[in-house]
């Protein structure tokens, strides 16, 4: 016992301390920081080392004020066991001073004179270590031995200038692997270094810090004596020490885990929050490179923000100012600067409550309980990766609600009283991104109170985590995610899987085109299956093989094997057949014959004219007939489904009573599906009997266009005189009447020397019944003299002429 010493206020220095207690820094605690790369850590460490440099060269006092910790016994008869409950970094970096200053007091004694010495300090020095990792322990004792200490000693009269400490330390044979991925060791070494730059530690230096009169000094409190917890809190703060965001958000969810759970359960919750919690963010399970190790505190608050938010969707009340105040422009979900619980406490559905009550705890406890296991189950620590980003931006709504889908998941299974397991994990994440790609597609996530829907209707589901494909085969008919309709497609895939269970396979390899995203409801309505039918028309074998021939066909044009990306060049054989069919083309400010990527997809991509709500989808469906007709009980091959195409298109005899009158030179001139003629978009707009083809990706008129009469002059031209010279042009805007005159010309023309060129222009006539009208006509200018023609052919038929 050490009876001298006043356990209520004392001030002493760090050696006097050692020489009366061991210090063990407790499980609990967090890493040694001071030594991160950070600019708030470098600037601590700069500046609290600057000062006790200035100190020691003056031999003037300086304060490191307050060191609280409490006095527990000790298996070492001599001393008892100091456990410092604030003042863990000030206390480490005293260590590290007083440690390199004996190696250096060994050094300038010179061999063998302080060996006697050196094994009673190096035993006191020994006295403080780590309890937060076993590595972390390690390091601490290895480094201390008195071998060890005069190794180093002994190193550092021998070294070169440009050698450094830290270096020789990582050479070391017992510098393990495995303290390379210990946060603390890293910071220490860091420390260890600026330390040793500054040359602060030389001559006389050890014997100042172990003497009576060291300048620097602490006050020393045990807890016991300064009151509860609270006191101790605010008496920390009250000296004005500094915590970062994510210090500050952890120290007010261990407050409220203390008030919430037992006091074994709080504890073990506050060890795991500064060791395996931590661990996993530090390191990402080794996938986090060595020099972005020390961001682990931004990136777990990244994760500690989008996981309370999620929360906060799921308890807020229905209100406008979720679309308005809560958006980038009011409250920034993504800025964690001085964030504290209470911001996530607004507009909840019950009056006075908490977003992180019990449950929230027990959440969060679960899910980074599992990620930092070693019996993760596929894709969740990859999910919790993603949404700690430290960037400073929001992340996707399709990037938290896979957060949410892992943290519901993972909370509903355990309150089954059942473990997680892959079977049921698979089941329920495969419909949560379905529901989720749809939502991201279609605007579901247009607003945060579509999402807070969309986050309600999965805590809905978390009821049936263990079989939600079961739930789902009920049709229960659950409303939330934005649209509808993928929620339908969902419940009916479920039933069959349920229920018939060969549909299992062929469903799976459907929802695997990457393209579709899991929406492949227009294959099972191919088939025939409806909701209304499915249990009759589920056991029809012609069914099931009707719809493993639609998935062959469809899965031939949207999944490449050597991409797993839409086959481009098939499509175009598909969109030239199928304009046979009808007018299938979707439109965002000008009409577009589909796009294959996922650029304007949600309005002019193949997904969307494969909805119901299209209205076009029928179209396609009887192509693929046609297809399939003509290939008849062949296996399907790539070869003889272009063929197919091809023979549907060119024997396919125009219909007179059809509108979109250009489409009869796309579908008989397969030349024109081209880029040469065709924006990136696909797109094209009709005006006053003029086709206009924007090219780029202009989605109105005021851009660049071609003109389709031109293009198709030009395409058969190239069969019909192919050594002329053609030169497409592109013209701003479109072709306006005689209050805007422009130049009409589309394309130039040249051969032995002779220029034609073919434009576009309004002419003004009288219709058999006497009344005036306006129409367009194509040019061709020869020279000075311009003729005018009003269908393609008989243009081609006078180019031909003039250049016979």
């Amino acid at each position: 016992m050490n009876a001298g010493i006043d356990n209520g206020g004392n001030t002493m220095s760090f050696w006097h301390l050692l020489k009366h207690y061991s210090i063990r820094i407790p499980a609990i605690q967090r890493d040694y920081v001071q030594g991160r790369g950070d600019v708030q850590s470098a600037n601590a460490r700069t500046g609290m080392l600057d000062d006790i440099q200035t100190h020691i060269s003056d031999r003037t006092p300086m304060s490191l004020n307050f060191i609280y910790g409490q006095i527990e016994g000790s298996d070492d008869c001599d001393v008892e066991l100091f456990v410092p409950l604030d003042g863990q970094q000030r206390l480490t970096t005293l260590y590290l001073i007083h440690w390199l200053a004996l190696v250096m007091a060994v050094a300038n004694a010179g061999d063998g004179e302080r060996a006697p010495e050196l094994d009673g300090d190096a035993q006191t020095l020994g006295r403080f270590s780590y309890q937060t990792r076993q590595t972390s322990s390690d390091f601490f004792a290895r480094i201390g031995e008195p071998d060890v200490i005069q190794q180093i000693a002994q190193w550092t009269a021998d070294r070169t200038p440009m050698c450094k400490l830290s270096e020789y330390l990582r050479d070391k044979r017992w510098f393990r692997p495995d303290f390379m991925y210990d946060p603390t060791i890293l910071s220490a070494l860091e420390v260890l270094d600026d330390i040793d730059e500054r040359r602060m530690t030389r001559h006389g230096v050890w014997d100042l810090l172990t003497g009576d009169d060291c300048p620097i000094r602490f006050e020393w409190l045990d807890v016991n004596d300064i009151g509860n917890g609270d006191d101790l809190y605010i008496k920390m703060n009250a000296r004005g020490k500094q915590l970062s965001d994510f210090e500050n958000i952890k120290a007010e969810l261990e407050q409220k885990a203390q008030a919430e759970f037992s006091p074994e359960h709080y504890e073990e919750f506050c060890r795991k929050f500064d060791q395996e919690w931590t661990d996993f963010f530090w390191s990402f399970k080794g996938s986090v490179p060595t020099e972005k190790r020390d961001e682990y505190d931004m990136r777990f608050m990244g994760f500690l923000n989008w996981f309370l938010w999620n929360q906060w969707a799921g308890k807020a009340k229905k209100s406008p100012r979720i679309n308005t105040e809560y958006s980038m422009k009011g409250v920034d979900l993504a800025d964690t600067r001085h964030r504290s619980l209470d911001e996530y406490n607004k507009d909840l559905r019950t009056e006075g409550g908490s977003v992180c009550d019990s449950r929230t705890l027990v959440r969060l406890e679960r899910i980074l309980d599992h990620v930092s296991g070693d019996d993760a189950l596929p894709g969740i620590p990859e999910i919790v990766m993603a949404s700690s980003s430290i960037d400073g931006k929001a992340e996707s709504y399709s990037t938290r609600m896979r957060l949410e889908a892992a943290v519901a998941y993972l909370d509903g299974i355990m309150n089954q009283g059942k473990r997680p397991e892959e079977q049921s994990w698979t089941e329920w994440i495969r419909v949560i991104r379905h529901l989720s790609n749809a939502a991201t597609m279609w605007q579901g996530y247009n607003t945060l109170g579509l999402y807070a829907q969309a986050v309600g209707m999965v805590e809905r589901y978390s009821d049936h985590a263990d079989d939600l494909t079961s739930y789902l085969a009920t049709f229960p008919g659950d409303t939330g995610f934005t649209p509808k309709d993928q929620i339908d497609e969902e419940e009916l895939k479920a039933w069959l899987r349920a229920n018939a269970p060969q549909w299992s396979e062929p469903l799976h390899k459907a929802e695997e085109i990457p393209y579709f995203e899991g929406k492949i409801d227009f294959l099972l309505s191919f088939a025939g299956i409806t909701r209304d039918n499915v249990e009759t028309m589920s056991h029809d074998p012609d069914v099931l093989d009707a719809f493993d021939k639609y998935l062959e066909l469809t899965k031939m044009a949207f999944e490449r094997q050597d991409t797993n990306l839409p086959d481009t060049s098939l499509l175009i054989d598909v969109r030239r057949a199928l304009l046979t069919k009808g007018d299938y083309s979707m439109r965002e400010g000008n009409l577009s014959y589909l796009v294959d990527s996922r650029n304007h997809a949600r309005t002019l991509g193949w997904r969307n004219m494969l909805r119901a709500s299209s209205g076009k989808r029928e179209l396609f469906h009887r192509l693929c007939d046609d297809v399939l007709d003509r290939i008849g009980d062949k296996q399907l091959g790539r070869q003889d489904v272009v063929d197919a195409l091809t023979a549907i298109a060119d024997e396919y005899v125009w219909d007179e009573e059809r509108t979109d009158v250009h489409a009869k030179s796309l579908i008989k001139e397969k030349g024109l599906w081209s880029h040469e003629y065709f924006g990136s978009l696909w797109q094209f707009r009709v005006v006053d009997g003029i086709c206009y083809l924007p090219s780029g990706e202009k989605t109105q008129l005021n851009g660049i266009n071609r003109e389709l009469a031109s293009c198709v002059i030009c395409e058969e031209l190239k069969n019909v005189i192919p050594d002329v010279q053609r030169t497409l042009k592109t013209r701003v805007g479109r072709l306006y009447l005689e209050w805007k005159p422009a130049e009409p010309q589309y394309l130039t023309l040249q051969k032995d020397g002779k220029i034609i060129h073919i434009g576009r222009k309004y002419v003004s006539g009288i219709d058999g019944n006497g009344n005036s009208l306006m129409s367009t006509v194509i040019t061709v200018l020869d020279g000075d003299h311009e003729e005018q023609f009003s269908d393609v052919e008989d243009t081609i038929a006078r180019i031909v002429d003039i250049y016979a």
